[in-house]
């Protein structure tokens, strides 16, 4: 007589477990805590899903019951495991760095963002510079020199030993000037980050979307500047202001790109090398030039001689879609 064979609970409920203790660290009901530590014990998952192979065939409950106690274990790893020096506390720190604008005349900002989730803005205090509030568990530095011709940087270094935090919360608010031009460099890391830089004067503009999605809203600025993008595996959404006068040089990755018009605006798009993924324009975009596959030229009636332009090129065109609209 063929056996009865069950279907295994013990990943679903591993899932939602892990889950529930992940919201609990992010309202810090559990103390944070390295997951670098807790890799320690990933053996324990080699044994219990060696059990679970071996008894899915008689019993799904079975399988549940292993999955709660797993959770159980985690958990008491979570809150017993700081005070027995199991694992490593993630402490988190929240700093602020600012910088007033003196006698600066233009500034040159360099920001690293790590892994954290960032919202970078336009300041409203006219004496102010820079203007940071950071939530992180490893070591900022902040550096300011120069007089007239500022540099500013902000780097990141995480802690010895973590790899990342379960049941941390951080976010990273940034404030810019737009009172002077910049220069602004930034590289996202594997965070989610927001720059809304549509008041900001600047100069140019050079970018690392990294593995996070990564949402940008560019000003119209007072001269012609230039934006240099390279794109990760996360998505890129991009707004152009209207009257913008910028040359945009972009090398795309696996992500989707998508890169928002104004409705006005004088455009010439180029890919120039061809990747596995899909180029879509709009019908107001017509088709100059045409090379392989999706290689060629878009460009708007009137653009060589309109006042303001928007200069598109996707040197790699990767593997990710790439969306004018």
């Amino acid at each position: 007589m063929e056996s009865r064979r069950y279907r295994s609970l013990f990943w679903p409920v591993m899932i939602i477990g892990i889950g529930v203790l992940w919201l609990l660290g992010n309202m810090e009901i559990i103390q944070p805590v390295s997951l670098g530590g807790l890799l320690r014990f990933w053996p324990v998952l080699l044994i219990v899903a060696g059990l679970d192979m071996l008894i899915v065939r008689r019993s799904s409950w079975m399988g549940a019951l292993m999955g709660l106690l797993v959770i159980g274990f985690i958990g008491f790893v979570l809150i017993a495991g700081p005070g027995l020096g199991w694992v490593q506390t993630a402490t988190t720190k929240t700093e602020r760095f600012s910088a007033n604008i003196d006698q600066a005349s233009a500034a040159t900002v360099v920001l690293d963002l790590a892994e954290y989730p960032s919202e970078i803005n336009t300041l409203s205090d006219d004496d102010l510079l820079f203007d940071a509030e950071i939530r992180h568990h490893g070591v900022v530095s902040f550096t300011d020199t120069g007089t007239t011709q500022r540099v500013l940087r902000l780097a990141y270094t995480p802690a010895p030993g973590t790899l990342f935090s379960f049941g941390m919360n951080e976010e990273w608010q940034i404030g810019l000037s737009p009172q002077i031009p910049l220069a602004l460099n930034v590289d996202a890391g594997s965070g989610p980050a927001t720059l809304n830089l549509t008041d900001l004067n600047l100069t140019h503009l050079g970018l690392d979307a990294g593995s996070g999605p990564f949402t940008l809203r560019l000003p119209a600025a007072a001269d012609h500047y230039n934006l240099e993008l390279d794109a990760g595996s996360g998505p890129v959404e991009m707004t152009v202001a209207s009257e913008a006068d910028i040359t945009m040089t972009i090398n795309c990755g696996s992500g989707p790109l998508t890169i928002d018009l104004p409705n006005d605006a004088a455009v010439r798009f180029e890919v120039r090398e061809d990747g596995s993924g899909p180029v879509t324009t709009p019908n107001w975009l017509p088709q100059i030039q045409h090379g392989e596959d999706d290689e060629g030229v878009w460009e708007t009636t009137g653009y060589a001689s309109a006042a303001h332009r928007v200069l598109i090129i996707i040197e790699d065109q990767g593997s990710g879609p790439v969306i004018i609209k």
